[in-house]
């Protein structure tokens, strides 16, 4: 699921931790279509998912919430994320609504904060995130196909499915 401002989509892109949809092309779609409007909120889970899109809403001077680690029936989302992005804050899960029901109702900066570039190799990663199965015929892939790829071209070509 990826967000563009004003809509919701559906895409069947590559996997993310083993996930799809998964948060952090959920998280990053989200910091890219509404930079400091967005409120990126990581919960208790495994693995380290959520981390990279949490960083991007950051990058986007949107807020950073977690839930408290000692918290957590899984800490180690909660504890990736803040071991990798300057978190805003860190709450119980109790204490996560109430916040967010505060800063739903505060005003947005007034953009007197400059918004970083974006570096072309998060473009290209948002790029390959949003890609559907039918991009893959389509001649507009980022570097070179695998061998993979082309023994399964050359196989359609001789008339095998």
């Amino acid at each position: 699921m990826l967000l563009e401002e004003g809509r919701i989509h559906i895409v069947r892109g590559p996997k993310e931790n083993r996930h799809r949809p998964a948060v952090d092309p959920l998280f990053r779609s989200a910091a890219h279509a509404y930079e400091r409007r967005v409120v990126g909120v990581v919960l208790t889970g495994g693995l380290d998912d959520g981390t990279s899109g949490l960083f991007t809403i950051k990058h986007k001077c949107g807020i950073a919430i977690v839930q408290d680690p000692r918290d957590a029936l899984y800490p180690s989302m909660p504890q990736s994320a803040r071991e990798y992005v300057d978190v805003d804050y860190t709450f119980p899960l109790k204490e996560i609504a109430p916040l967010l029901t505060r800063l739903a109702h505060e005003p947005v900066t007034d953009g007197s904060l400059q918004v970083p570039a974006v570096p072309l190799s998060e473009w290209k990663e948002e790029k390959v995130t949003t890609m559907e199965q039918n991009d893959l015929q389509k001649e507009e892939l980022n570097g070179n196909p695998s061998v993979f790829f082309l023994s399964r071209m050359w196989w359609r070509a001789l008339g095998n499915a």
